[in-house]
């Protein structure tokens, strides 16, 4: 699961640097829903 996690945050950063944290935790809470 950290991997994972690990793996999107930086596929994020690379393909879009502006992402903001709060759209980062959105992302993981519905990850985990």
């Amino acid at each position: 699961m950290v991997l994972t996690i690990f793996f999107i945050w930086q596929t994020i950063t690379h393909k879009a640097k502006q992402v903001s944290y709060q759209q980062l935790v959105i992302l993981i809470n519905n990850l985990k829903a």
